[in-house]
């Protein structure tokens, strides 16, 4: 590894010479030691040759910072800040370029920060800042298992890996499972309070009034035949329990007069408490149970080998797609969720990549974890691979 790194070094070292000497032999040097036609395009882009030009050697990488003419930046500079136009419409751009595994170089492009108006910038810059700035943090191979973080894995490809603990990937899922289940539930509470409160709004007087003399004098006899009277058949039904248990609690408070209005609207109470507390308790202790069941399950059915193609690359990885189900498990983690590109790992395993124009590279994820195939960040007119 230590012969690789000097050779990268030494070719980063000529390369600026010829930079700095103004030497055409850059353009050739680079032509024929660079991964493609793409980066080459990009190199020119970044006018190594041009008076104005200016480069620095950070670490393994060259910063080339040159400048560019934008049109909608000269009619703002011509109108706004009232500049001549020869000094109109000018801004600067910044290229990295570096030596990748195969020894070849790489050239790339990128996005405009306010801080690259000023050389200042640049003369602090470390080798951890470009990284940052190219959108990684680390090469998958510095390490033998995925860390956390940003990890450019192939060429332009990064991973983004979140670990988490299984306390959360079930906990979520519950949540999730019974978030979801919700908008169910009130359907029933709708569709039970309807039947039960049509047997309030047809009871009869004599119902009524039974009813509020069993409030009256605490009689529970009284109240029973006063909800079977109201509700008939429904009388066998827990929920119609759960109203009987309502009254005899109001049975307790004192009542100084009871009307045939204040009994109704008291059944039409009691009948909305029942019916929720039904709900609730066959939520809480079944159904979302059965239900949460039946999504860990196709979790664990939805375990496959995985092959994802992303332009040239090719990946190959046990795990499970994260669909939009698990979309807010990954912005709780500072993820961005993308379908096809968002992954569950649910035991160790190994990422094997491969490109026609890189050599294989492996690294190994402790589970369970989150990652998302990303790519590095580029500025707009990076020329990429046709």
């Amino acid at each position: 590894m230590s012969d690789i790194y000097r050779i990268a070094e030494d070719k980063l070292e000529h390369l600026q010479k010829l930079i700095e000497e103004h030497s055409w032999d850059a353009y050739v040097y680079f032509a024929n030691n660079c991964l493609g036609r793409n980066h080459l395009e990009t190199f020119t882009q970044a006018k190594p040759l041009a008076k104005y030009t200016k480069v620095w050697k950070i670490g393994n990488y060259l910063v080339i910072k040159t400048r560019k003419r934008s049109w909608k930046k000269m009619r703002y500079d011509m109108e706004v800040r009232k500049l001549p136009e020869d000094k109109a419409g000018y801004y600067s751009a910044v290229f990295i370029v570096g030596v990748d595994e195969t020894l070849r170089f790489f050239c790339h492009r990128l996005p405009w920060r306010f801080e690259f108006e000023t050389d200042a910038f640049f003369e602090q810059l470390t080798e951890e800042d470009i990284r940052k700035m190219m959108g990684f943090e680390k090469h998958a191979i510095e390490s033998e298992y995925l860390e956390d973080g940003r990890t450019r894995l192939q060429g332009d490809i990064v991973v983004v890996k979140r670990s988490i603990t299984w306390d959360e990937l079930i906990k979520y899922i519950e949540k999730k499972v019974k978030n979801s289940l919700y908008s169910e539930t009130m359907k029933e509470r709708v569709k039970l309070g309807s039947i039960f409160r049509a047997k309030v709004r047809n009871a009869s007087r004599t119902a009524l009034r039974l009813l509020a003399s069993g409030i009256k004098s605490k009689n529970e006899g009284y109240i029973l035949l006063g909800l079977e009277m109201v509700f008939g058949n429904l009388s066998k039904t827990p929920i119609f329990s759960m109203i009987l248990s309502n009254m005899l609690e109001n049975m307790k408070k004192d009542w100084s007069d009871i009307t045939e209005k204040d009994m109704y609207w008291m059944l039409v109470s009691a009948v909305n408490i029942a019916v929720d507390k039904f709900i609730d308790f066959a939520f809480e202790n079944s159904y979302w149970k059965a239900c949460f069941k039946r999504k860990l399950k196709w979790l664990r059915e939805s375990e496959k080998k995985i092959t994802l193609r992303i332009g040239h690359h090719v990946f190959r990885f046990i795990g499970v797609p994260a669909n939009t189900f698990f979309a807010s498990l990954f912005t709780s983690k500072k993820l961005e969720w993308w379908e096809n590109r968002s992954f569950i790992i649910l035991r160790d395993t190994e990422i094997q990549a491969t490109h026609d124009e890189h050599i294989p590279v492996s690294v190994k994820i402790r589970a369970p974890a989150l990652i998302v195939f990303d790519t590095l960040r580029a500025h707009i007119r990076q020329v990429r691979r046709s």
